[in-house]
């Protein structure tokens, strides 16, 4: 279960540095602007990017470390994803937009949000 956390803190590294990489794209090309008025899917994806680039680190970095508030911050960030893209698959998806890729991020999300709650990933973090 270590090595298991060690590879999801790793994983969450990237996904902050990626996040950062587009977010700084967005502001670049002015395609931020365009969430603003695109109503809940919008807002939603703006606080994603907020959540992850504010909470990413510290949730990396502790669950890299083994703390238990690493933990917790990981599979909250896991859940608001896990609720972001279920609500995304249910109400907010346009009709050309594909299944599989939603439902992957919907299952692997759900997945982590188990695995990160279970006792073995608690036992494991001091």
């Amino acid at each position: 279960m270590r090595l298991f956390l060690k590879i999801v803190a790793v994983v969450l590294a990237l996904c902050v540095l990626l996040a950062l990489l587009q977010t700084i794209d967005g502001l670049l090309r002015g395609g931020v602007s365009s969430l603003v008025p695109s109503g809940a899917l919008g807002a939603a994806t703006t606080l994603g990017w907020l959540l992850i680039l504010i909470a990413g680190p510290f949730a990396s970095v502790q669950l890299w470390r083994l703390r238990r508030i690493g933990l917790y911050a990981a599979a909250t960030l896991s859940g608001f994803f896990l609720a972001y893209y279920f609500a995304g698959l249910l109400f907010l998806r346009a009709h050309n937009v594909p299944l599989s890729p939603i439902l992957a991020y919907v299952v692997f999300n759900g997945v982590l949000v188990v695995l990160l709650a279970s006792p073995a990933a608690r036992r494991s973090c001091t």
